[in-house]
């Protein structure tokens, strides 16, 4: 504004900016033993006779370790969204219907199911609502301003702490972290990495020239997630 003359004096002059703390440091990304403190209550094994009260409470946080996928992109799932491409289970992550929202428009993509999910009986499920003639994944969920999140994020905050995570920084969006941060460690490229999770491809040559990863690719780097579930129960209703 000075260069310009459109004032005489910069007032941000010996202004500084405060430093914001690190992404990485704000979300810490859940460890083996948190994941088997999570999954390890009772509704998961079966024990005691227990269950959850609502269906999302099962799925969710099992999509949430095999996706990447924010929540809201999860309690917002149509049962057209999970579709089989070449083959391939995998959910569509889109807002082709009014009612859905995303972060920007690289958030839009498709990730294949990981076969774990599968053997847990998700599409089982899904197709149980498709022939009832249910439209939402998780019809118990309702909109609300931030979408159709916000009953879950207050249940998982309540559902970590009785599981024994006490950590603040240990948050929903920690198994977003969690999946890139195990990825990163089998040295998958950032490139399907962002894929994946929905990041926009900032190279030249990959980004710009090239085009986007099929689902056959993305199956495999979906495979290499390997959480030991096996103490989880497959689904039923």
């Amino acid at each position: 504004a000075v260069e310009k003359d459109y004032i005489v004096k910069s007032y941000a002059r010996n202004l500084s900016v405060k430093a914001g703390t690190d992404n990485r440091e704000q979300r810490e990304v859940f460890s083996e033993s948190d994941l088997k403190l999570l999954f390890g209550v009772p509704e998961y094994s079966g024990t005691s006779g227990k269950r959850f009260k609502y269906v999302y409470q099962y799925w969710i946080i099992i999509l949430a370790l095999y996706t990447g996928a924010r929540l809201n992109e999860l309690c917002q799932l149509h049962v057209n969204d999970v579709q089989e491409i070449d083959g391939i289970w995998c959910i569509s992550i889109n807002r082709n219907t009014k009612d859905k929202k995303l972060k920007n428009a690289s958030s839009e993509r498709v990730v294949p199911l990981h076969s774990k999910v599968i053997s847990l009986g998700f599409i089982d499920y899904v197709q149980k609502l498709k022939n009832l003639g249910h439209e939402r994944v998780f019809m118990e969920l309702r909109l609300s301003r931030d979408g159709y999140c916000g009953a879950v994020s207050k249940w998982f905050s309540s559902f970590k702490k009785r599981s024994g995570i006490e950590s603040k920084t240990k948050v929903f969006h920690s198994f977003r972290h969690t999946v890139a941060n195990h990825l990163k460690q089998k040295s998958v490229i950032r490139e399907k990495i962002g894929a994946i999770l929905g990041h926009k491809d900032e190279s030249i040559t990959t980004g710009l020239y090239g085009k986007s990863y099929n689902v056959t690719t993305l199956k495999e780097v979906i495979e290499l997630l390997d959480f030991n579930l096996s103490n989880v129960n497959k689904f039923s209703l």
